[in-house]
């Protein structure tokens, strides 16, 4: 009689038990960071934490939007609402590599989020580290990365 091996093959999920938690973790709310970059020479930025964010049901653009509108609001912001943000790119994951450049990550152009896809079909996941900023200053600081100070 081997009344460990049910045991053993209860403890282990079955595939769609699996999938079912990837499902759940998928719609529960996360959060994320977006470091609202100013100006890339002088290394200004200020970074706003979005607590609640559903990856599954929020496209690039929809954050984009609601990055703006808290801008506009929240206070120590006033130097950044007038900046024309129009482009947003994953900076760093939790727990992942981390760039050597403190404004920006400079590596990976194809980490840029489409506006019309969902976050979570981007890769987005828990505590994901966004930069948004204006496409033509970062095409500038790309090809000269150098800081004022």
């Amino acid at each position: 009689m081997s009344s460990t091996e049910p045991a053993a093959t209860e403890s282990e999920p079955s595939a769609q038990q699996q999938e079912q938690q990837q499902q759940q973790q998928q719609q529960q709310a996360v959060i994320i960071t977006v470091r609202c970059i100013r100006s890339f020479e002088h290394r200004a930025l200020k970074s706003l934490v979005l607590h609640g964010v559903d990856l599954a049901h929020t496209s690039g653009g929809d954050l984009m939007a609601l990055v703006k509108q808290r801008i506009q609001t929240a206070p120590g912001f006033a130097p950044f609402r007038a900046i024309a943000y129009d482009t947003i790119k994953i900076h760093s994951q939790a727990f992942g590599a981390k760039t050597n450049n403190p404004i920006i990550n400079l590596d990976h152009d194809d980490w840029v989020l489409d506006p019309a896809r969902t976050l979570h079909e981007q890769g987005v996941k828990h505590e994901t580290e966004l930069s948004m900023y204006r496409l033509e200053d970062y095409n500038t600081y790309k090809a000269h990365p150098s800081t004022v100070w």
